[in-house]
């Protein structure tokens, strides 16, 4: 903090892919061991204590820092890192297995990324809570906020976070994102239609930053697109969702 649906890893190459589960998930890129990159996304669901006081964020940032499912990946997109000191703390315990990590989304704007981009501002009362920890070397990291969003995620700073990483020898790019969530408060604005606003955002990002064909991209995080039933219906948001972002699912 400054001062829920479907939760997924999309993974995206510029031969572009998606993975979703209910709380975490998995997606390896290439077959090749000494290409493959483990990616599992997480929404650790950490509110901010000042709303939700008795909801145990700072003995979860404890519990899951220590629990054998996080470790052994090479990156971690942690969604909903929203209250500060807890969100430090999980990012802390984390240091050892992942000691290359980005901020998180829309808390600050400073040398901590490379750049700043969309519709940042220092004034909403919270801030986008994704971050990405990794293994391996992150060679560029950039923070993206969205456009527009409807009901309370228009008080937030929700983006996107980007990063270059660099395995071996070879550049992956990763990005962690929370999309808009399904909210009455919304009033007339379809949320839906929100989140295809901030999807045109991502593949407009990816477009213009130029990747190599040989480069793979993925995406994760929580989408709050709803996949039940919606594989095999080609109107669905789901489907939609893929498209816009010029995407494929991924094995997993």
């Amino acid at each position: 903090m400054k001062g829920k649906l479907l939760k997924g890893v999309l993974s995206l190459g510029v031969g572009l892919g998606a993975l979703y589960s209910g709380t975490s998930a998995q997606a390896e890129v290439s077959t090749n061991q000494n290409d493959t990159l483990k990616v599992m996304t997480h929404n650790v669901y950490m509110l901010s204590t000042n709303l939700y006081p008795n909801w145990g964020q700072t003995e979860r940032a404890d519990l899951i820092g220590a629990a054998d499912y996080i470790k052994n990946q090479d990156v971690v997109i942690l969604n909903e890192v929203f209250d500060n000191s807890a969100s430090d703390r999980l990012l802390g315990n984390l240091k050892k297995e992942y000691p290359n990590q980005t901020a998180v989304l829309g808390r600050s704007s400073g040398s901590e990324w490379d750049k700043t981009l969309g519709n940042y501002s220092s004034s909403p009362p919270e801030d986008g809570g994704v971050a990405i920890v990794s293994k391996w070397p992150i060679a560029e990291k950039i923070q993206y906020v969205f456009a527009k969003g409807c009901g309370p995620d228009n008080l937030s700073n929700k983006g996107f976070v980007y990063t270059k990483i660099k395995k071996n020898d070879r550049f992956v790019h990763v990005i962690g994102t929370h999309l808009q969530a399904e909210d009455s408060m919304c009033g007339k604005t379809s949320p839906a239609s929100v989140r295809t606003n901030q999807l045109k955002e991502i593949q407009d990002f990816i477009k213009n930053k130029n990747i190599p064909n040989n480069e793979y991209v993925l995406i994760g995080g929580d989408m709050n697109v709803n996949k039940i039933n919606a594989e095999n219906n080609n109107d669905s948001e789901y489907a939609s969702m893929f498209k816009t972002l010029n995407a494929s699912v991924p094995s997993y």
